[in-house]
């Protein structure tokens, strides 16, 4: 089975440099899991039905991605706690 490569944003690693430290590793470790199969953990984020976004529950805190399917990529395109990062996408 073919991988997904794993892409984080400049803004997502910023993210996570600000989360501490166990949980951004545990942040970290529930996005490479997503490496052979991103459906099975991810949520497609509700509003519009083209939105090209989804969600990935870690605790408290959220990840914002968008998979590309036919280029095998997860793009990271924030992390944050999930009181505050719905509120863009």
């Amino acid at each position: 089975m073919t991988e997904f490569q794993i892409i984080y944003s400049n803004k997502a690693k910023r993210n996570l440099k600000k989360i501490p430290l166990p949980i951004a590793q545990e942040i970290i470790r529930a996005i490479h899991e997503l490496k052979n199969n991103p459906w099975l953990r991810v949520q497609k984020l509700e509003g519009s039905d083209k939105s090209p976004f989804h969600s990935l529950h870690v605790g408290g805190y959220r990840a914002i991605l968008s998979i590309q399917n036919k280029k095998l990529i997860v793009y990271v395109v924030e992390v944050g706690p999930r009181k505050t990062i719905y509120r863009k996408y």
